[in-house]
């Protein structure tokens, strides 16, 4: 897994390395789901391409494909002026979850420990995923934190005072 943009208390269950406690109860639910039948199958961290890698020309700003493999380093020039191009990356979107239904009906599912989280990467992504995923959605899947009792509560903060 990538590095998170968020500070989450990483949880590991089944020995999946899940990046919040949000996601890993989500992912409890949908394993009961799947026990039940009620879907048929669910997909962790799906990927879906918004944009590939290319290479642009800083002298006259040409763009050429960039060939996957090839080191972000090594020298290409540009088809149309020899000048030496950069790289700029390819963006991905990356699901916390795709929920597959009995009836072959697709879900995506991106957890959420609040509204709050919904950050400006997480918009802009979603709206070239929407752009270039026409027949799929993305559902925001919101799952407050668990509410600690308040002697838990009063532990934490004596640990934090020593």
């Amino acid at each position: 897994m990538g590095k998170s943009r968020f500070i989450h208390n990483t949880c590991i269950i089944d020995g999946i390395q899940f990046a919040s406690e949000a996601e890993s109860r989500r992912y409890l639910e949908l394993k009961a789901l799947k026990r039940t039948g009620e879907i048929s199958e669910f997909e962790l961290q799906p990927r879906y391409k918004l944009m590939e890698a290319f290479r642009k020309c800083p002298a006259c700003g040409n763009n050429q494909t960039h060939i996957p493999g090839t080191s972000k380093k090594s020298v290409v020039n540009c088809q149309n002026c020899g000048t030496k191009t950069e790289v700029v990356q390819g963006m991905e979107y990356v699901a916390d979850f795709k929920l597959i239904y009995p009836d072959g009906t697709e879900r995506i599912e991106d957890v959420k420990g609040t509204k709050k989280f919904m950050d400006a990467v997480f918009i802009h992504k979603r709206k070239w995923f929407n752009l270039l995923y026409p027949g799929k959605y993305i559902h925001i899947v919101v799952m407050p934190p668990v509410k600690k009792p308040r002697a838990a509560h009063k532990a934490i903060n004596e640990k934090r005072r020593k």
